[in-house]
C-alpha cells in the first residue's frame, strides 16, 4: 500500500500523485530561478511576520540531510523559523515552496508547515514540538502531492514517532496521532506569491482516543471531519497543549 494511502487509513480512492502536482508548470525559460526564490522567499518572510514575532535565527541542520540520503527540498536549502506570540510559539517550515532549482519550477510543493503551542520553550531545536514539524515537512518533501492531498480531503490523520511528546498524547511505542491542514481560526490558510498561493498545513496533536474515533469505522474521513468539528469548538482548537482533554470520552 501507499504511503499516502496509509496516511488515510483507507485504499479504497482514485489514486493520488505522489510526485510533484502536474499543474504546476515552468516558467520562462529567461526567468532567473534566484529572481523566483527571492521573489517566493520575501513573500513567505513577509506574511510570516504575520503571525507573530519571527526570530532573527533559522533552524537549518548541520549537514543537509539529502546529503544522507535523506528527502531533498526543492532549492536543497532546509530550513524552520521560529515565530513567537504572547501566549504561544510557533515552528515552521521555511523551504517547502521554495522553486525547484533545477527545473525552474516555482512555489516548489506548494506548501508549507507549522504548530503552535501554548508556553515557550527553552531548546527549541531538541523539542518534540521541534521534531513534530521537522517530521511533517520531511515526509512533504519525500512523498510530495500534499497539495492535492489537501484540496481533496482538507485535512489527513496519521502517526508519527515523538518519544518526547507529551505522554498524554503518547501510545505505547511513544507515537502520537495527528492532523495534517487542521483548519486554525488564527492562522491564515496560506499565502500568495507572484506564482500562485501557497497552503500552511497547520498540524495539531491527537489523543490516542481521537486517533481510535478516526479509525473506528470505514468512513474515515467522515469522522476525521466530525473529530476536526469538535476540536474547533473547543478554546484550544488547533493548539498543541501538553494537559488537553480529549474530546472523545
Amino acid at each position: 500500500m501507499k504511503w499516502l494511502d496509509k496516511l488515510l487509513r483507507r485504499n479504497n480512492e482514485a489514486p493520488i500523485e505522489d510526485d510533484l502536482n502536474p499543474s504546476i508548470s515552468e516558467v520562462e525559460a529567461n526567468t532567473d530561478t534566484e529572481a523566483i526564490f527571492q521573489a517566493t522567499y520575501e513573500a513567505r518572510d513577509a506574511f510570516y511576520k504575520t503571525l507573530g514575532d519571527v526570530d532573527s535565527d533559522v533552524i537549518a541542520p548541520l549537514i543537509n540531510p539529502a546529503f544522507m540520503g535523506g528527502p531533498s527540498w526543492p532549492n536543497l536549502r532546509q530550513a524552520w523559523k521560529v515565530i513567537r506570540r504572547p501566549e504561544s510559539i510557533i515552528i515552521v517550515s521555511d523551504g517547502l515552496c521554495d522553486p525547484f532549482e533545477d527545473e525552474k519550477i516555482p512555489l516548489g510543493f506548494r506548501v508549507e508547515v507549522c504548530a503552535e503551542m501554548v508556553g515557550t520553550i527553552e531548546n527549541i531545536s531538541g523539542s518534540w514540538l521541534f521534531d513534530l514539524v521537522h517530521q511533517v515537512s520531511q515526509n512533504v518533501a519525500y512523498h510530495g502531492g500534499f497539495d492535492q492531498l489537501i484540496e481533496r480531503y482538507e485535512t489527513v490523520s496519521t502517526i508519527l514517532p515523538i518519544p518526547e511528546a507529551p505522554s498524554l498524547f503518547r501510545n505505547e511505542q511513544d507515537e502520537v496521532g495527528l492532523v495534517i491542514g487542521f483548519p486554525a481560526k488564527t492562522i491564515p490558510k496560506g499565502f500568495d506569491t507572484p506564482f500562485g498561493f501557497v497552503k500552511l498545513l497547520v498540524v495539531t496533536l491527537l489523543h490516542p482516543k481521537e486517533l481510535a474515533f478516526i479509525e473506528s469505522g470505514e468512513e474515515m474521513e467522515i469522522l476525521r471531519n466530525q473529530l476536526v468539528e469538535k476540536l474547533q469548538k473547543t478554546k484550544t482548537a488547533h493548539l498543541c497543549v501538553t494537559d488537553r482533554v480529549s474530546v472523545i470520552e
